[in-house]
C-alpha cells in the first residue's frame, strides 16, 4: 500500500462479483488482463477521471472510451474491492486474470485529467512532484497511449516518446515539459492537446 500499488491474480467466475485489494484506499486506475485467453479484448482499464462506473478503455488500442455495464459491473470501486461483470475481457468463467491496481500517493504518483487548449501555450498540471514517467491519453479520441519519462528525456522539452498500445519504435513528439512541481503541455497536438478533449494522465516521480 505505501506505494499505491496492488497486483491481484484470480480466476474468471462468469458472473457478476467482487475481488478483494490491499491499497487500503480507493483505486483510481486499474488495469486488468486475461493471462490465459487470446480471442477477447484484453487491458481492460478503468479510470478515475472517466465519467462512470460504467466506462472503461483498452490499453491494447487506440480506441476512445466506451461504456460497457458488464465489464465494472457499473460498480466504482472502494477501498478494499472492485467489481467485475459477466463480460469475458474481465471475468471469463475459469480463465486467470491479473489485475493492477494503482491510487495516487503524495508526493509520488496523481491520477487525473486536463483539458486541452490546442495551444502552445497548453495547461499547466499540477501533481505535487516532478514526474519521472508519464502515460496520456485522450478519453474522446482515437488517439495512442502516449509514454515519457525522463530518464530517456532528461532536458525539457520530454520529447521521447514510446506508445503503449504499440510495438513500433521510440519516435519523438515535442510537446511536453517535466516541471518541479507537474508538467505543461507546450505545442498544439492531435494526440495530448487538441482542440477540446479531456486528457487521461498517470504521472510517477522517480522515488
Amino acid at each position: 500500500a505505501t506505494p499505491g500499488f496492488d497486483i491481484v491474480t484470480d480466476t474468471g467466475t462468469g458472473s457478476a462479483h467482487t475481488i478483494s485489494h490491499s491499497l487500503g484506499v480507493t483505486p483510481e486506475f486499474i488495469i486488468r488482463k486475461d493471462r490465459t485467453a487470446t480471442a477477447d479484448p484484453g487491458w481492460i482499464c478503468w479510470h478515475t477521471s472517466l465519467p462512470g462506473a460504467n466506462y472503461y478503455m483498452t490499453l491494447m488500442d487506440a480506441h476512445a472510451q466506451d461504456t460497457s455495464v458488464n465489464y465494472w459491473n457499473n460498480t466504482l470501486p472502494t477501498s478494499s474491492v472492485f467489481s467485475v461483470g459477466a463480460s469475458n475481457g474481465t471475468n471469463q468463467s475459469t480463465k486467470t486474470f491479473v489485475t493492477y491496481l494503482f491510487a495516487g500517493v503524495e508526493g509520488f504518483s496523481k491520477f487525473g485529467s486536463y483539458e486541452s487548449n490546442n495551444n502552445a501555450d497548453g495547461p499547466f498540471i499540477w501533481c505535487g512532484f516532478k514526474p519521472a514517467y508519464l502515460l496520456l491519453k485522450s478519453a474522446d479520441n482515437v488517439t495512442n497511449w502516449e509514454i515519457r519519462d525522463s530518464a530517456r528525456s532528461p532536458y525539457n522539452v520530454a520529447s521521447a516518446r514510446l506508445l503503449a498500445n504499440s510495438d513500433g519504435e521510440e519516435d519523438s513528439s515535442s510537446t511536453v515539459d517535466f516541471l518541479s512541481n507537474g508538467f505543461k503541455l507546450v505545442a498544439a497536438n492531435v494526440a495530448v492537446n487538441p482542440s477540446t478533449a479531456t486528457i487521461l494522465f498517470a504521472a510517477f516521480a522517480e522515488t
